[in-house]
């Protein structure tokens, strides 16, 4: 009979696979920095352009601002833009600028070991730095990083809101000043990529109970923080309306899409802790069957209606199911399968489905739906925003399922973005 490790086993294991993990992650980066590899596919050096053409208007004349729509199209709010545009040596040249936020961006990780840190003080700090290291290696995140995406930015501001909204302080809970500044990094957040809005709702109700006499103070502080985006919006309208028209996919469609990205990166937690969270599964559902074969009835419907054009975005399964079966059967099963686990980790009913319906909804306007919008996002929430004695557990587990997964996955992107991995 073979037996379990012994937890000096299960730490000579874990230290293997931090070592493995630290060194693939600071390679790969510095490769794909040093040569100026697009992990993407090309999607982030084309955005580059957009990005660095605006800086550059933005340099010139703060009151080209509002440009956006008119001479060129630019798809998110200026924020990020505004705070490069400022330094001459940033935005006069562009190796400056990308040398920059290469060093920069390795603020994102620390900042999510920071979060860590906070919510999970007794963690071992080799698993916190683990998992502050997998950041890095994300293909999307080096992508972002390498090519000066403002993605990045935005992602900073939101764990500065995190670091604030998850103090384990009551008195700083309380506090008037930490309100205003968990909100205010989320405007920031929002004002350099607009879809982080949708992370007010469950910021808010987060807040609010545990400061329920402070409702009025919270709308208040959302009423000014969100002046200047409608003004914004009100001058520039074309920004609300730029993705609208266009039908890459429908709203039905999308959401299958969404799911199966977001089980993307919870399968691997998943898997971890396999028989407890099939067990845990099974009487999730047992519990609510009715419910489970309407979502049936609901899925087959959407399946024979799929639409989804063109192999641009779609996500890693959706591209995986073509590569490997030239149809979408194994993408419809494993989206059905992201369904099932991402809702088995509901706790508390309310804050869950505002954390995540929309999140599930956000990218049905028809645009192509891109893998790298939700990296490393989805990692971000899972630690830091779903309940905490879920992602405990998580830290109790070795680190071989996540260490291998996120590597093959780093070099499956790899190979796809040089063309060893074609889809007919």
């Amino acid at each position: 009979m073979i037996q379990p490790f012994s937890k000096n086993d299960r730490s000579v294991i874990d230290i293997l696979c931090f070592i493995f993990l630290f060194l693939l992650s600071i390679s790969t980066f510095l490769f794909s920095f040093i040569t100026q590899l697009d992990i993407s596919g090309g999607g982030s050096s084309s955005d580059i352009r957009t990005h660095w053409k605006y800086m550059g208007l933005l340099n010139s004349n703060l009151g080209n601002l509002f440009t956006v729509g008119k001479d060129f199209k630019l798809m998110n709010f200026p924020l990020h833009h505004i705070i490069f545009s400022r330094s001459d040596f940033l935005s006069n040249e562009l190796s400056n600028y990308l040398q920059f936020f290469f060093v920069f961006s390795f603020i994102l990780p620390i900042l999510f070991y920071f979060n860590l840190k906070r919510l999970f003080p007794k963690v071992d700090n080799l698993k916190i730095l683990f998992y502050s290291f997998l950041i890095i290696l994300l293909p999307n995140f080096q992508a972002s990083a390498i090519w000066g995406n403002n993605h990045i930015t935005a992602i900073i501001f939101l764990l500065l809101s995190t670091l604030l909204l998850n103090s384990t302080n009551q008195e700083s809970l309380r506090s008037k000043l930490n309100i205003f500044l968990v909100f205010f990094f989320l405007a920031l957040a929002s004002y350099t990529r607009q879809y982080y809005v949708i992370f007010f709702p469950f910021f808010i109700i987060k807040i609010l109970k545990k400061n329920k006499k402070d409702i009025f103070y919270v709308f208040l502080i959302l009423l000014i923080l969100a002046l200047p985006g409608i003004s914004y919006l009100i001058l520039n309208p074309k920004l609300l309306i730029f993705n609208i028209g266009l039908k890459i996919t429908n709203f039905y469609s999308s959401i299958l899409i969404t799911l199966s990205i977001i089980g993307f990166f919870l399968i691997p937690f998943f898997i971890m802790d396999l028989k407890e969270n099939l067990n845990k599964l099974k009487n999730f559902y047992k519990n609510n069957y009715l419910n489970l074969i309407l979502i049936i009835f609901l899925f087959i419907i959407i399946l024979l209606n799929f639409k989804y054009d063109g192999f641009v975005g779609g996500g890693f399964f959706h591209k995986l199911s073509q590569f490997i079966f030239n149809n979408n059967l194994f993408f419809f099963a494993l989206s059905f399968l992201s369904f099932l686990i991402i809702f088995s980790y509901k706790t508390d009913k309310y804050l869950f489905l505002i954390l995540n319906i929309p999140i599930i909804i956000s990218f049905s306007s028809g645009f192509w739906i891109f893998q790298k919008y939700f990296e490393p996002l989805i990692i971000i929430i899972f630690f830091l925003l779903y309940d905490k004695k879920i992602v405990a557990k998580i830290f109790d587990k070795n680190l071989i399922i996540p260490s291998t997964y996120f590597s093959l996955y780093w070099f499956v992107y790899y190979f796809y973005s040089k063309g060893f991995l074609t889809i007919n």
